[in-house]
């Protein structure tokens, strides 16, 4: 996944010609004090709108020193007097020129100096583009910087739209999230509050180095500095793959230079047009953000359209099949969703789950019963299938409330840091995910298989090769043994639990003079329990 904070524009600059240096004091004048915050000297008579602090005075009422508030417009270069209700005769030299007004939409606090960087100015030369120093602060949601000579009068900005998201501090590669999913949140007149209702999951048609053109045009268009959004990939977390073995299935590197229509990985071995229909998605090196359609593929050539930019893969692409994930090619039913670019096994994918990532049903996952070689038919949606939805299978069945996933980073057996373990829930199985494949392994079967983990389960790692869990509120531990594939009975809490509550309340502490304990909470209760770890089974 990638995750980025704000919108674009989080400042809007509007230009003028005011106060572009700090004034200095031709004449201090007499009757001065030093004026609060909330006293402000007005009325400038070269500079419109051009406000200051006086922070400093003699003891003979003289003006020492002044902090510029407002940088105004519409003046000339010379000296000013001002006009103020205490006070009189002071007169500031001023240097007119241009200036940038930048309005926040959340408090910035910043202050006179601070070193800032502007982005996102469109305009001929892009003047505003660059680093910048607070020249003056008018409040919390206002300040001023010095613009360059050559800086435009009238800066554009690209703003927001419903079909358009704009991030200036990026640098993306052209097309490079093209065909990926984005999860934007905003409530544009509630900055800072995000509600599910407020969140929108759609699939990215293109992208340029800043703002990415969406497929599906939002509700609303995102808000500058308030949105919120999520890169991420149109494959889920654990994604199904129909071959299992390396040489059969759909992902991998080129092993050499190929041509615009064709990629080349020789540590294939698949079967003649086994992958005829379906799309292949290059997702890094020579011919990135392409997704395209395969006619044909030989033992270990793929042919296809295109790639983005008509460059030659070669052995830095790295692609993927679009082997259970894609795209609704025409609108379904509840029971129906259909892409027409696969070519599966009839009810191959039965028993899984599918994720929706974008468009209708987002975020939802569901159950499948069955499926041809282009439809999947799943438990019912909850809106009939469109043309905007991106679907994922996952290889393991759907999971249960109370479960976690642990990651054994220091098995002794397993290959270190390299896989999670989660309980299903409901059930007496764990499934293993590996990071390295993004897939399940569903062939690991521990036993005895006897205790059901249902609501009230909790789970911790030891960090070495005992996974400790709990049997619902029944307050029996028991530890799976990563080593060995055992389950095995450790210890059971002195008293009865509640009813079962959802969360972990369960975790392994180590004090400081080296003892290994078990701590366990009550459910539906404040105490905790806890026991040395080598009475468990350490």
């Amino acid at each position: 996944l990638r995750v980025t904070a704000l919108c674009s524009h989080h400042h809007f600059l509007v230009l003028g010609a005011g106060i572009n240096a700090a004034p200095t004091i031709n004449a201090g004048g007499t009757g001065f004090t030093r004026a609060s915050v909330g006293t402000l000297s007005t009325g400038m008579t070269n500079v419109t709108g051009a406000q200051i602090r006086i922070t400093g005075v003699s003891s003979a009422g003289a003006v020492t020193s002044i902090e510029l508030v407002h940088a105004g417009n519409t003046g000339t270069t010379g000296t000013s007097a001002v006009t103020t209700a205490i006070g009189s005769g002071l007169i500031l030299n001023i240097v007119v020129g241009k200036v940038g007004l930048v309005t926040s939409v959340i408090n910035h606090n910043f202050g006179i100096s601070d070193p800032l960087l502007l982005a996102g100015d469109t305009s001929a030369g892009t003047y505003w583009n660059g680093n910048f120093t607070v020249l003056c602060v008018s409040s919390l949601t206002v300040f001023h910087v010095t613009g360059n000579a050559s800086s435009s009068i009238n800066a554009l900005y690209t703003a927001q739209t419903a079909s358009l998201i704009v991030d200036s501090t990026q640098n993306w590669a052209t097309n490079e999230h093209q065909g990926k999913c984005v999860m934007i949140m905003h409530t544009p007149t509630n900055p800072g509050i995000y509600t599910a209702s407020a969140a929108a999951m759609v699939r990215i048609a293109s992208n340029d180095a800043t703002s990415l053109t969406l497929a599906t045009a939002l509700t609303s268009a995102g808000g500058n500095g308030i949105s919120r959004y999520v890169i991420y990939s149109p494959e889920a977390f654990g994604r199904e793959e129909q071959y299992k073995i390396t040489t059969k299935n759909g992902t991998g590197y080129a092993s050499g230079t190929g041509t615009s229509t064709t990629l080349i990985d020789s540590t294939k071995n698949w079967e003649l047009n086994q992958w005829a229909a379906y799309k292949v998605r290059i997702i890094s090196g020579a011919g990135l953000g392409t997704e395209s359609t395969i006619s044909a593929n030989t033992n270990n050539t793929l042919t296809m359209g295109a790639t983005q930019g008509a460059v030659n893969t070669d052995v830095t692409t790295k692609y993927i099949i679009m082997d259970t994930f894609g795209i609704c090619t025409s609108a379904g039913t509840t029971t129906a969703i259909n892409d027409t670019t696969k070519n599966w096994q009839v009810n191959c994918l039965a028993g899984k789950y599918i994720k929706i990532m974008t468009g209708v049903n987002q975020g939802l996952e569901y159950s499948i019963t069955s499926n041809t070689a282009t439809q999947i038919v799943p438990a019912t949606l909850g809106v009939a299938s469109a043309v905007d939805m991106i679907y994922s299978v996952v290889s393991r069945p759907l999971t249960a409330t109370n479960l976690t996933l642990q990651w054994a980073y220091s098995p002794s057996r397993l290959q270190k840091g390299r896989y999670f373990i989660a309980a299903r829930g409901n059930s007496p199985y764990f499934d293993i995910y590996d990071i390295v494949t993004n897939t399940w392994d569903m062939q690991t079967l521990y036993t005895p298989q006897t205790e059901n983990l249902v609501l009230g389960s909790m789970y911790a790692y030891d960090g070495a090769d005992k996974l400790y869990f709990t049997v619902g509120a029944t307050g029996r531990v028991q530890y799976l043994d990563l080593g060995t594939g055992m389950v095995q009975g450790s210890s059971i809490t002195p008293y009865a639990h509640g009813i079962g509550l959802a969360g972990n309340r369960m975790e392994l502490v180590t004090t400081a003079d080296g003892l290994d304990y078990l701590y366990i909470m009550r459910h539906t209760g404040a105490e905790f329990w806890r026991t040395l770890a080598f009475w468990s089974g350490w």
